[in-house]
């Protein structure tokens, strides 16, 4: 145990200034909402809060929900810096005493923990954009909670499985270039679009349909259709479906890259 979090803490470090700049990346976000919204709001002078929401309120919001979208992204770029980083001194870190298993899913903690971190700072911002106007959006309250819940649970499990797709192609790459080497970067290239085709058209199946889609669920929750006169919101519901098959299967799939991925960097990367 020890040693698993001596590994987690050098994994950390390694990585630290890499997360400062994101979170960085996160208030400047925040920021430069505030930025449009004070442009649009007669700039340099101080906002008028009436406790009602305008039009203009909403560019606010616009950079942190960009932000939030390209976190599908964060841990699998976080994880490609790291394994990037490891690379400068490969052999040292291949020879470590850890299993391949216990080294990439230090890696995969570490990147969770600094995509909740991220999001939980966005996650503040966005409460300090909407304190004013929880007066209006009390009814809702229960129901944005529910929203924020699944959104945030969604992106954290979809940018998940997507590192672990990112670190299974690193390792793809290391292996065509043991063997194969000017060709691996032409050859990875390949292989990706391959992946990814074969994976699209799966999805469109008859057999995909009867194996994994099963289990829907729907949440229901309100969508904004406009801001009236006087700042009156007006909300209308619809639901978010899923299926718990769907979820099962990319979990499954998952698993069975990052297992993959750990074999082939114990038996097939050689330095």
């Amino acid at each position: 145990m020890n040693s698993w979090i001596a590994l987690l803490k050098k994994d950390f470090l390694l990585m630290k200034n890499r997360l400062l700049v994101f979170l960085l990346l996160d208030v400047m976000a925040f920021a430069s909402g505030w930025y449009f919204y004070l442009s649009k709001t007669n700039s340099g002078q101080q906002p008028h809060i009436d406790w009602m929401m305008n039009e203009y309120d909403f560019f606010k919001f616009i950079p942190l929900f960009i932000t939030i979208v390209v976190h599908v992204f964060f841990i699998g770029t976080y994880i490609l810096m790291s394994l990037n980083k490891e690379r400068k001194q490969l052999h040292l870190w291949l020879h470590n005493p850890q299993s391949a298993y216990m080294l990439l899913g230090s890696k995969l903690v570490n990147g969770v923990i600094a995509a909740i971190m991220s999001l939980s700072l966005i996650g503040i911002f966005l409460i300090i954009n909407f304190t004013p106007y929880f007066s209006e959006l009390t009814y809702y309250f229960s129901d944005f909670t529910k929203l924020l819940f699944y959104l945030f649970s969604h992106l954290i499990l979809t940018s998940l499985f997507l590192s672990v797709c990112f670190m299974f192609f690193w390792t793809v790459y290391h292996m065509f270039k043991t063997r194969i080497g000017k060709w691996s970067i032409l050859s990875i290239i390949v292989f990706i679009f391959l992946f990814f085709w074969s994976f699209s058209r799966m999805e469109f199946t008859d057999l995909y349909a009867q194996m994994v889609l099963w289990g829907e669920y729907s949440i229901d929750i309100p969508k904004l259709v406009a801001i009236e006169n006087f700042g009156q919101i007006s909300f209308e519901e619809f639901g978010t479906i899923g299926y718990l098959g769907e979820d099962l299967f990319h979990t499954l799939l998952g698993i069975v890259l990052f297992v993959l991925s750990a074999w082939m960097i114990e038996k097939k990367v050689e330095v």
